[in-house]
């Protein structure tokens, strides 16, 4: 639509019924030919003295018609239009100046003329065809065009009646098909109308028409929803009052302006509730708007949904990587700490002066230390081994109760709600679990520092969505959910992002290693879990953290057995020792001599193959790392195997579980290690490998 256009809503149906009636111009052009050819056909039997000079009319009529079917061929309907009615009419009043005036048949010409360009042009041109025609055939009927144009054609009575008949037939015919054509393109606005009607009305944005005074017009069920209105309190209710100040304000500012929008404003509602919505606005015409408002809460939710899900995102791939970085640097200390407990280890036995055994067991107390938090940074990035079964969290939580008593201050009131369905378990590691238990209450209770209330929560429940956590997404279905609540200091939103960071630490002053959240963090993801945080500044904070409800068993790597020491067969046997690290591998090799293995060392898996090779007798032991350059330990042993049978090896890795899945007569130990565990590992695989084996070796597999 043109600008010109847009201020009148009726011209798309007056740009219909003109297009429809511009069909029609094939058919006066017919019409018309008719009237000549019942003219001609007039022409030998009224007037056959005259018939040269009447053939001469009939061939201008024809002239006219042509000259008007090129024009429809190369210009359009109207242009032929304008030759057809112009020409006839032109020739119908030189007719009738020759003719004798009202005597003249070609005065009959006229009226299918005047409708036609009434039909195909406007009533005005059409009126000032037939008062033209009127004074040119009334000035010939008096006679006087005598002086200036003879009348060279004599009036006949019968060719002017056939004249007449003809052009009143289709004239007739013209008239009836016209309006036969009206009255189809009229039912078909009409139609048209109803479409779009129910398209207004069933369109889920809402749809008002507002008046240039400020009047709501028409508005659609989706306008009544959003505001909460009724329609008759709506209908002739000033803007202001439906949509509110500041949209009514918005359409007042259009002025001019032809289109609104986009723009966002806050629609208020008949319940007093203020909606975001997304606002367009367009003229109809000078006097009416049409106005459209979609509601963008879903939107915007979704678009927050957004943000926190790529907050989150963030948050915790920095949390992995600060995972990954914190277990490559416990593998290396579990290295060094291995050579420091099998160091103080030897010095024990070497001396027996109580001031060395007092300095070695502070040295030994400060390895203890340096190995909890070498867990707890393997913990934080979930690197730990996993003893997975059925527990109850709720038993899991009662059994600690005496340990969380002792740990938090007398001033703090802790309050166990514990969950009595029997059914209600989690394949969890207990003892990594407790850790979770005792970290998120030591840090509840420490942000109580004048007490309160401390409530730790236990209770099953049925997710109808996934849950976005800060250690993953739960997916829908059932979970156990444990829920540690205080209301203590609280933390802004700065500190909830970082909070599982591992060595991140708002208790500084209090030696904090920021360590304890991060371990939940990394317990937690491990099992398949999350963990989400409430918190409110002064009002204190809840952690929740949510495990998927046990349905089957779970395999887990068995843990070496912790019994007690078998005895030691380690005399006249030799004992294959792999181990890249130079100072793990002097002080693995002293433990094993001193409990009486002869010992191949080697610093590569590439050295011990060849040192197997050079032997003529069989190791009765091999000790390798996981993780070596060019050949790790499970390639080792395959190549051992081959040929022969493998002697029994026992993995150390300083990560807390193998970097792959054990073959038969295999065990694994975590560094780092005193020398009595891996006597102790020793001696089992010894013993077991000299009980007959009804398996086949699984290492080619």
């Amino acid at each position: 639509m043109t600008g010109d256009d847009s201020h009148h809503p009726q011209e798309p149906i007056d740009d219909l019924l003109s297009r429809g009636l511009d069909k029609q111009l094939g058919e006066v052009l017919v019409g018309l030919a008719v009237v000549i050819a019942l003219s001609a056909m007039t022409v030998p039997f009224t007037s056959p003295h005259q018939m040269g000079r009447r053939w001469l009319i009939l061939g201008a009529f024809a002239t006219v018609a042509t000259a008007s079917w090129i024009a429809l061929r190369r210009l359009g309907r109207r242009p032929a239009a304008a030759v057809l009615c112009g020409g006839f009419w032109l020739l119908a009043s030189v007719g009738v100046a020759l003719w004798g005036g009202v005597s003249s048949p070609l005065v009959w010409v006229y009226t299918p003329t005047i409708i036609a360009t009434a039909l195909f042009w406007a009533p005005a041109p059409a009126a000032v065809q037939a008062l033209l025609g009127v004074a040119v055939t009334v000035c010939a009927t008096l006679g006087m065009f005598d002086e200036l144009v003879p009348r060279v054609l004599p009036a006949t009575p019968a060719h002017g009646l056939s004249v007449m008949t003809s052009s009143l037939v289709v004239t007739s015919i013209l008239v009836m098909h016209s309006g036969w054509t009206v009255r189809s393109l009229l039912r078909a606005a009409r139609s048209n109308g109803k479409r779009l009607s129910n398209v207004v009305s069933l369109n889920p944005d809402a749809i008002v028409v507002v008046s240039t005074d400020g009047h709501v017009l028409q508005a659609n069920a989706s306008a009544l929803d959003i505001t909460g209105r009724r329609l008759e309190d709506t209908l002739g209710c000033r803007a202001d009052l439906v949509l509110g100040p500041e949209i009514a304000g918005l359409l007042d500012a259009m002025g001019a302006s032809a289109r609104l929008g986009p723009c966002s404003a806050l629609l208020p509602r008949s319940d007093d509730v203020e909606i975001p919505v997304e606002l367009y606005a367009s003229s109809l015409d000078e006097r009416e708007l049409l106005v459209s408002i979609r509601d963008i809460r879903e939107r915007r939710r979704a678009h927050q949904k957004k943000l926190e899900l790529e907050r989150r995102l963030r948050a915790t791939a920095r949390l992995e990587a600060i995972g990954r970085i914190a277990g490559g640097v416990a593998h290396d200390l579990n290295n060094l700490l291995t050579v420091v407990m099998g160091a103080t280890h030897l010095l024990g036995r070497a001396t027996d002066e109580p001031t060395r055994h007092h300095q070695l067991d502070s040295i030994r107390q400060a390895t203890d230390r340096a190995v909890t938090l070498v867990r707890q940074l393997l913990a934080s990035g979930g690197k730990q081994k996993l003893d997975l079964k059925s527990e109850s969290l709720s038993a899991i939580v009662s059994g600690l109760e005496l340990i969380l008593v002792q740990m938090i201050t007398d001033d703090v009131d802790l309050r166990l709600e514990l969950d009595d369905d029997e059914d209600a378990r989690v394949q969890v590691d207990r003892g990594q679990f407790e850790q979770v238990v005792m970290n998120l209450v030591k840090n509840a209770s420490d942000a109580m520092p004048s007490g309160g209330k401390l409530v730790v929560r236990c209770s099953s429940r049925h997710l109808d969505e996934p849950l976005e956590g800060t250690a993953g997404t739960m997916g829908a279905g059932d979970v156990c959910v444990l829920e540690v609540s205080d209301d203590g200091i609280g933390m802004d939103e700065g500190t909830i992002e970082r909070i599982f960071e591992p060595f991140f630490t708002s208790k500084a002053s209090s030696g904090g290693t920021g360590l304890g959240l991060a371990t939940v963090f990394g317990i937690v993801k491990q099992h398949g879990g999350t963990v989400t945080v409430a918190s409110t500044p002064g009002e204190g904070s809840t952690f929740t953290v949510v495990l998927p409800r046990d349905v089957s068993s779970r395999s887990s790597i068995a843990p070496v057995s912790r019994r007690t020491p078998l005895p030691m067969v380690a005399k006249g046997r030799t004992a294959l020792l792999v181990e890249d690290d130079a100072l793990v591998r002097r002080a693995t090799e002293r433990t094993l001599r001193g409990a009486g293995f002869e010992v191949l060392s080697a610093p590569s898996a590439e050295d011990a193959l060849q040192r197997v090779a050079d032997r003529d007798e069989p190791v009765a032991l091999v000790i390798t790392d996981c993780v070596m350059p060019k050949m790790d330990g499970l390639e080792l042993a395959r190549q051992l195997a081959a040929g022969t049978a493998c002697p029994p090896i026992l993995f150390v890795s300083g990560s807390s579980r193998p970097p792959f899945e054990l073959p038969e007569r295999a065990s694994f130990l975590a560094k780092p290690y005193d020398p009595d565990r891996l006597l102790e590992c020793v001696s089992e695989l010894v013993t077991a490998a000299s009980k007959p084996s009804t398996q086949s070796s699984s290492l080619d597999e």
